[in-house]
């Protein structure tokens, strides 16, 4: 599920599409399945590649055999697909790695500029490739005894309070790519849009049934993951209606779609209780 963000790269409507999705259909909430409630989502921002050097990802001949650190999935195959060349690399090796030159870009959101990994002073050029984020999380999961001891009204807060949770931490994701994105056309550093050709190729590579996710499933014995895939873009498309037009800065604004349009319709007094 979390290989279909190809769909809309928009880490707000993603991580409230799963998240929609988990507490209405509990036959795919793989947390039930292992005997905890899922009480809310969480995931990063959309990932660009930020570079040590100028130009690339202009076109795909800058990207050709550009050592980039992925974190695996997905992201490796869409980087492969772009010509480039993955690279599994420690999270404490990143800076350092991109210091001496084993990788030449990370494969993250752009927050790592000034936070996390913190490589702005090492970044000459972000490419605004636009992959998906890191969308399926659990923000909040909680023991089964616990949720089952608690009153309805308390199961009620819980619930609101944890996508209300989810809305305020998309927000200030979104607040920090925007302070990041600023400080680096501030500092100089090169921002790369994709030309047609690089482009044409990342569609491409989508439309290989969703970057090869679909037989990525079948090897670990998933059943007509196609099925799957159809549904989790059902809950893309309708979050992506709901937040037209909602400021994805605003925590408040989002939790005011979110509240009706995710949690109307559960009763606390029944879900996940049994």
């Amino acid at each position: 599920m979390g290989d279909i963000g190809f769909v809309n790269p928009d880490a707000t409507v993603l991580v409230f599409a799963l998240a929609d999705l988990l507490v209405h259909n509990r036959d795919l909430d793989e947390w039930d399945k292992q005997g905890v409630v899922f009480i809310a989502g969480a995931g990063t921002p959309i990932y660009q590649y930020m570079c040590t050097k100028s130009g690339i990802g202009s076109d795909l001949q800058s990207l050709k055999g550009v050592k980039v650190r992925t974190n695996g999935g997905i992201w490796t195959r869409a980087t492969s697909a772009l010509g480039a060349t993955p690279v599994n690399l420690s999270g404490s090796e990143i800076y350092t790695g991109l210091e001496r030159g084993a990788v030449d870009c990370l494969s993250a959101d752009i927050g790592h500029l000034l936070g996390g990994e913190n490589i702005g002073e090492l970044t000459e050029s972000i490419a605004m490739l636009d992959l998906p984020p890191v969308y399926h999380s659990g923000g909040i999961i909680l023991n089964k005894e616990f949720w089952e001891s608690r009153t309805d009204e308390e199961r009620r807060i819980m619930l609101e309070e944890g996508f209300r949770s989810t809305a305020y931490l998309t927000a200030r994701y979104a607040q920090d790519i925007e302070k990041n994105l600023s400080w680096a056309k501030e500092q100089g550093i090169e921002i790369v849009t994709p030309e047609n050709d690089v482009k044409a190729a990342y569609a491409a590579f989508v439309g290989e049934e969703m970057g090869g996710s679909i037989p990525v499933a079948k090897k670990l014995g998933v059943d007509n993951p196609e099925q799957y895939q159809s549904l989790m873009i059902e809950y893309i498309n309708k979050w992506t209606e709901l937040l037209d037009g909602v400021d994805r800065t605003d925590g408040e604004a989002v939790w005011a779609v979110a509240k009706d349009a995710a949690l109307g319709d559960l009763d606390p007094s029944t879900y996940r209780m049994d």
